[in-house]
């Protein structure tokens, strides 16, 4: 029974996000530790100060439009692999995190069922009842079962160590996490373009290219003049290109955004279900209707419920960066309005 009540115990904690500390705080003490979020400031600074000089060196508009590619793809650095990471290791961490957690503590229970029915094999074969080659098959099940237990609670002790490494936080410490609605930052397909980086950088090139054009020298050679062109054109299909892809990406990330969501909802009615029949099974286990092995099975489909939840959560968040950045809007800022701060 000792058993039972640790696993119910972790289930009352997943199930009241409630308790513990909030977004925002979470956020806030990671900035303490988090390596991500202490180069992130040195990676914009010098981006805007590489930036500035090459302005000020600049002698004409090419040159210009170099020093914004460059500040362009500086910025993009920033965001993707600091600011994008710091928020996925504090958000998507503790969901990997509690994912890996759940993990263990089904394999944890799917191997006492095994270890059930290992002795209730033993015996009969002490009985000469069951064969010895059903009995070794058995003993393998419960093998393969210690062993998958082994491997999920080496998996959660990893989570836990590179989720304390980032942020700070002890793994016992209950993060409320919200589902954002997504639709609150939806934007027009005009405004994607404009702040997609991708589609700016294509656009910088082709007006780069049509600068080389248009600046040639009358004395340039037809085929330098040739070449110069042909670039152009080429800048002009990639820049056309990039208009499609950055307008695709915006509605895979929607259409991913919508789904999820959706999943989210049924996930959280499933886990509703599991719970009740959890409730149910509980109670007639403790008038000796049901065996210690349904009511481990019960609490694996449980805990199996709130996996399919979180990943689906953490999913959602994923995605939900992805479109936050592509539109170029502070996430601290998103946090506010969400009511975190």
């Amino acid at each position: 029974m000792k058993t039972n009540v640790a696993v119910f115990w972790f289930l009352l904690i997943l199930g009241s996000l409630s308790f513990g500390i909030s977004l925002s705080d979470a956020l806030t003490k990671a900035k303490i530790v988090n390596s991500n979020y202490m180069l992130s400031g040195y990676a914009l600074e010098k981006t805007n100060l590489e930036y500035e000089k090459a302005i000020i060196e600049s002698t004409n508009k090419e040159e210009e439009l170099n020093a914004e590619v460059s500040r362009l793809n500086g910025l993009s650095d920033y965001l993707r692999n600091y600011v994008r990471s710091y928020y996925t290791e504090v958000v998507i961490g503790y969901f990997d995190m509690r994912i890996a957690q759940i993990a263990a503590e089904a394999a944890q229970l799917s191997y006492l069922n095994t270890k059930i029915d290992y002795e209730r094999k033993t015996d009969l074969l002490q009985k000469s009842i069951l064969s010895e080659p059903e009995w070794k098959e058995s003993e393998i099940s419960l093998n393969d079962a210690l062993d998958a237990y082994e491997k999920a609670d080496i998996d959660y002790k990893n989570k836990v160590f590179e989720y304390q490494r980032c942020t700070g936080l002890d793994e016992k410490t209950v993060v409320d996490i919200p589902t954002p609605d997504y639709t609150r930052f939806t934007v027009s397909e005009e405004a994607w373009q404009k702040t997609h980086r991708d589609l700016r950088n294509a656009t910088l090139s082709y007006e780069i290219a049509k600068y080389a054009v248009d600046t040639l020298p009358s004395a340039t050679s037809a085929y330098n003049r040739k070449i110069k062109t042909h670039n152009l054109k080429q800048k002009e299909v990639a820049f056309k290109i990039a208009q499609i892809s950055a307008l695709d990406e915006k509605k895979k990330t929607e259409q991913t955004l919508f789904y999820k969501k959706r999943q989210i909802e049924n996930a959280q009615k499933r886990v509703a279900i599991a719970q009740a029949e959890m409730q149910d099974i509980q109670n007639r286990f403790g008038k000796g209707l049901v065996t210690e092995v349904q009511i481990h099975t019960q609490q694996i489909s449980l805990l199996n419920a709130q996996k399919t939840l979180l990943t689906n959560q953490s999913e959602y968040w994923s995605a939900f960066f992805d479109y936050i950045i592509a539109i170029a809007l502070p996430l601290d800022d998103v946090l506010k309005s969400l009511g975190e701060k």
